[in-house]
């Protein structure tokens, strides 16, 4: 039932039966119902009917003070209106008096509106008593410029607020007496930030706030960078705080906002942070004058007007000059030889915000005279070394090895577990072993450079649900579960079993977790089904976009990833045409720790009597992936439908590290990958750069981390590039009768230009494209004159 506000002590039930409410009736002097007389405490304003009576509410439960207030009548407060939860709190009555040009003994504020600002905000003191004669009014003891003076005689006085305005009491002074109140009316200013120290820091470490305004409770301050969430460890004052940079923090500008159980109030700040930015890569390494290089990194921020790019002391480029521009990479021309002579090198830097990397990365200017590899300090050990002894006459003291490319074992063995190698040397006739230098064995899996590091479980289900050896689907293992596959036309809803990856076991179809989803948008090759959980963050307008993007995706990789032969690429084992999209916030559900999932395929739909089974081509992705960022969410759905293409048409044959070395390369080919600068997959590409030492290419280990998609990735694109383009990556995806380097050495190869006698030379060549740059040489491989 709706409350009644027709007379006074009407009865009514508020909406919240968990919240309460307020009425009565406000009258002029004689009883005469005063209509639109405002009603309000601190955070609900109501006003009154032609009868006088008013409704203010639903609130929670709690004590209050009430004020009413018409134009040309005195306010009148009424103290500790007590609210119930489920009830109305009647008969809350006010009666209004003309107020009087005469300023009274006992003048005193009872409110102002609105309870918040900052300088220079106009703002109202509503009291009584004030007399028509101008006084003075202060806020937290500063004093305010007063704009009107109780001039209808209402008990108003507006007043902009002072400069550097502070939380504090509001006073009136009339004839240098100050108000009378019983209780102090406060007004609450805005938090301001106004400066980090240190203004640069990296994840994790402390910084000291200083402005004003900041609550003294330490949880009601909510401080963020970039909408990441600082932990606050302490408030020493309202003008002083210390928080903790958060992970995954990038250069920007501090965010402050209040949040009580009142009220939530965003700040004002200039506190801007900077987060040292990293360098890890830089390509070429040498070049000619005017060759773009690229710079990969971290937090090279979002804003181009604060980077510049340092070549040693010699010059800056920065601005306009900057070619491209993300957070990951940047690329610009390589300077001339007025600035970097030929055969000379130079340090480079990134600096932000004035804050330069520790990293420098060295560039050489080519040098026309040098004409071969030797002139680079590159050489093929075999050839320079005796029964596998390299003697060098002298050693420069800024000389360093590196070895280019190890081939360990042979092409049909899966090399898992830590590889080290060790160089050993003597000195002159000294002939004691000097101490092994430290092995490169391989260290932690590296992160991602985010908050949330993301979870692949793709091939776990690959491996739960591998293809039979005759053909792309593998046999039943149960009939239970068994479901109808998803018809044509599509039904408007239906439920789908997930695999329970968050507190479960996802290899137990009993642990699995059933999602119910209806049909929001159909596209020419997609079905977008979205979970009508109450957390999905999908809408209709989404879905229809997500829709759209998809067929985009579909066309270009049913031709870039088509083997040749199947139709459709992805197999059709249903009545449905389509492939299903199913966008829910089960994937992660209950979740603990830093791992999210974005999406994935699991090849276990693809056989309608397996236990659960979708019995339809599926692809399931987490609904907030696209809220968060869709260019990475549009990247995973490229992703997943190559797997679903190369799980049909490659069937047994099939390997991991080539799977996911083609859904990077097709992720890229879309538009959402490594060379379109996207943070994850070049996030992949410079950690493999960084390590390559930690990498089997042959190997795909169950704690894959991102120098693995980095190394499968940037193979596919050495075959795409040398081999055919898309022709090597049609023999890649068909089935051949071979497996792994076998069906790359015995398909693939034979389209290499230059020709390449064997895998061996061919992994080797690949090394050396990994380490070499655009040098300039009339010949890297024989037969193959480069464009300089």
């Amino acid at each position: 039932m709706n409350p009644t506000t027709s007379g006074a002590g009407s009865v009514g039930q508020p909406l919240n039966l968990d919240w309460g409410s307020i009425s009565g009736r406000v009258t002029a002097s004689g009883g005469t119902p005063l209509a639109q007389a405002y009603i309000e405490t601190t955070t609900k304003q109501t006003t009154s009917g032609s009868d006088g009576t008013y409704l203010l509410g639903p609130m929670p439960p709690g004590d209050y003070r009430v004020i009413a207030r018409a134009s040309g009548l005195q306010p009148q407060v009424k103290e500790g209106v007590r609210v119930r939860a489920g009830q109305i709190t009647e008969r809350v009555d006010f009666l209004l008096t003309a107020g009087t040009a005469t300023a009274t003994p006992d003048f005193a504020v009872l409110a102002v509106s609105p309870r918040f600002g900052t300088d220079g905000d106009t703002v109202t003191v509503i009291g009584t008593g004030f007399g028509r004669t101008p006084g003075r009014v202060t806020v937290a003891g500063k004093e305010a410029a007063i704009i009107d003076w109780n001039s209808r005689l209402d008990g108003r006085i507006i007043i902009q607020l002072p400069a550097e305005v502070e939380t504090g009491p509001v006073k009136v002074f009339i004839a240098g007496v100050p108000s009378h109140e019983t209780q102090e009316v406060t007004l609450i200013a805005r938090p301001v930030l106004l400066e980090a120290v240190p203004t640069s820091a990296r994840p994790g470490a402390s910084l000291t706030l200083y402005g004003r305004n900041f609550s003294v409770i330490p949880s009601f301050n909510r401080v963020s960078l970039n909408g990441r969430p600082c932990q606050v460890i302490e408030v020493a004052s309202p003008r002083q705080m210390r928080v903790l940079m958060p992970q995954g923090a990038e250069t920007g500008l501090l965010q402050i906002r209040l949040e009580t159980n009142e009220f939530q109030l965003d700040g004002i700040s200039t506190a801007r942070v900077t987060v040292p930015p990293e360098l890890i890569h830089l390509s070429p390494k040498r070049s000619l004058p005017g060759v773009t290089l690229t710079l990969y990194g971290r937090n090279f921020t979002s804003d181009r007007s604060a980077v510049k790019v340092l070549l040693g002391e010699r010059a800056t480029i920065q601005g306009n000059d900057l070619l491209t521009f993300s957070n990951t990479r940047l690329s610009f021309l390589a300077p001339g030889t007025d600035v970097v002579p030929p055969g000379e090198s130079v340090e480079i830097r990134v600096s932000v915000n004035g804050i330069p990397t520790q990293e420098a990365m060295v560039w050489t200017a080519y040098n026309p005279a040098w004409t071969t590899l030797d002139a680079y300090g590159i050489y093929e050990f075999e050839r320079v070394s005796t029964n596998g002894t390299l003697h060098l006459p002298k050693l420069g003291a800024d000389d360093r090895f590196a070895l280019v490319s190890i081939i360990s074992g042979s092409p049909d063995q899966d090399l898992g577990g830590d590889f080290t190698y060790t160089l050993t040397s003597v000195l002159g006739n000294n002939r004691t072993l000097v101490p092994a230098l430290p092995s490169s064995a391989v260290g932690p899996r590296a992160a991602l450079p985010a908050a949330r590091a993301y979870l692949d479980v793709g091939p776990r289900l690959r491996r739960r649900y591998p293809p039979a050896a005759g053909g792309s689907a593998r046999l039943a293992v149960t009939g239970q579960g068994v479901r109808p596959a998803i018809g044509n036309p599509a039904p408007a809803s239906a439920t789908f079993w997930l695999p329970n990856f968050a507190t479960g076991n996802p290899d137990n179809p009993a642990d699995d977790q059933l999602a119910t989803a209806t049909l929001l948008a159909t596209g020419t090759h997609c079905l977008v089904y979205v979970d009508i959980a109450t957390d999905t963050r999908i809408t209709a307008s989404d879905a229809e976009k997500i829709a759209s993007r998809f067929d985009v995706i579909y066309r270009t990789l049913a031709t870039a990833c088509w083997d040749g032969s199947s139709t459709p690429p992805e197999g059709d084992i249903d009545a449905q045409p389509r492939i299903l999209l199913l966008l829910t916030p089960q994937i992660n559900r209950g979740a603990t720790g830093n791992l999210v999932i974005l999406g994935y395929f699991n090849p276990r739909d693809k056989v309608p009597s397996q236990t659960h089974s979708a019995g339809t081509e599926i692809i399931y992705l987490w609904d907030e992936a696209y809220r968060t960022n869709p260019d990475d969410f549009y990247g995973v759905m490229a992703h997943e439908l190559q797997h679903m293409m190369y799980y049909n048409q490659k069937g047994s044959e099939g390997v991991d590290w080539l799977d996911e070395g083609l859904s990077v390369w097709a992720q890229q080919i879309v538009g959402y990958g490594f060379t379109q600068g996207l943070p994850t997959p070049v996030s992949y590409v410079v950690e493999y750069l960084r390590t390559p030492h930690k990498v089997s290419l042959n190997h795909w280990p169950t704690d894959a981390g991102l120098e693995n998609y980095g190394m499968s990735y940037l193979f596919v694109e050495y075959l795409f590039e040398r081999c055919g383009g898309y022709e090597a990556i049609r023999r890649l995806e068909r089935k051949n009768g071979a497996i792994g380097f076998d069906d790359v050495q015995t398909n693939v190869l034979p389209l290499a230009r230059p020709t390449t006698p064997n895998l061996e030379t061919f992994f080797h060549d690949f090394g050396l494209a990994m380490y070499l740059d655009d040098l300039g040489l009339p010949d890297t491989f024989p037969g193959h004159q480069p464009t300089v």
